[in-house]
């Protein structure tokens, strides 16, 4: 049986030529070593949400040869321009999923349907929330999409939230931050649907890679570079046991990169794998 492959990653955090330079190397790298069907991209691509910095990231995403689903972030609503942004990417071939699903039809495979928002209206700061549409963060709104008859066709449906859903998505992270960094109302939207087999997140910089929901069993990963140290990871998805195997790590994530030093994993964490292997969960 078909198994997707979905390349991820998050928290891009795109500020000028340098950094998206070195997501453009780290994605090539990635998409000829593993072959994906899709791109998935979580979440927090521009670090200041600027129509300047979209296009800069919207530059590097286009020729990929490979189609880029993602979701925004909350950096990427801190300039007010989160519209903008949206639509900058878009006109690169990137689908923007903001309370929205996307199916994709391969032929000869299988379909993969992703649904996707940003996940949490507490994320953006206060001033910039009624900039933020109920469709990013309605559990309402987004079981309705992860149920549409739009997907009931497809052979895998995969969940994307910036902001997790689930608070076991959040271990690792300071314990006074962590309410703050997962959503348990989307959590129990997804939980509910019986047609997702994956939940991709990111925001959390330091969450866990690798996660499974307590209600459900729902199997997580985080796309976060902070998280998995690693600018992209490969998962193969099987549709029927929802299970998870991890084809490729890309690059190492340059901690210099914002000339700041990698964030410290917390407490309780493994160490970061580093090398490229076949890990099944």
């Amino acid at each position: 049986m078909w198994r997707p492959r979905l390349l991820v990653t998050g928290d891009w955090h795109i500020g000028d030529e340098r950094s998206a330079g070195v997501w453009r190397a780290g994605m090539l790298a990635a998409i000829g070593e593993s072959h994906p069907d899709v791109v998935v991209v979580c979440g927090d691509i521009c670090q200041r949400g600027t129509a300047e910095q979209a296009r800069i990231a919207a530059a590097e995403c286009a020729g990929l040869g490979v189609l880029v689903v993602a979701v925004l972030g909350n950096h990427d609503y801190l300039s007010g321009a989160a519209d903008e942004v949206a639509a900058i990417l878009a006109e690169a071939g990137v689908v923007v999923l903001r309370g929205q699903s996307v199916l994709l039809d391969l032929p000869g495979r299988g379909r993969l349907a992703l649904v996707g928002a940003m996940g949490q209206m507490e994320a953006v700061t206060p001033r910039q929330r009624h900039l933020v549409p109920a469709a990013e963060y309605d559990p309402v709104h987004y079981r309705r999409m992860l149920t549409h008859r739009s997907i009931r066709a497809a052979t895998a449906v995969v969940s994307v939230l910036h902001v997790p859903g689930f608070k076991t998505a959040t271990s690792g992270e300071p314990e006074h931050l962590v309410e703050q960094m997962f959503n348990p109302a989307m959590g129990r939207a997804v939980g509910r649907s019986r047609r997702v087999r994956l939940c991709l997140n990111a925001h959390c910089h330091r969450g866990c890679e690798r996660y499974r929901t307590r209600s459900s069993g729902l199997r997580g990963r985080s796309a976060s570079c902070r998280v998995t140290g690693t600018l992209t990871r490969t998962y193969e998805l099987d549709p029927r046991t929802g299970r998870v195997a991890t084809v490729h790590e890309g690059l190492p994530w340059p901690a210099d990169l914002y000339d700041k030093p990698a964030p410290h994993p917390g407490p309780g964490v493994a160490p970061r794998p580093t090398s490229a292997r076949n890990l099944a969960s």
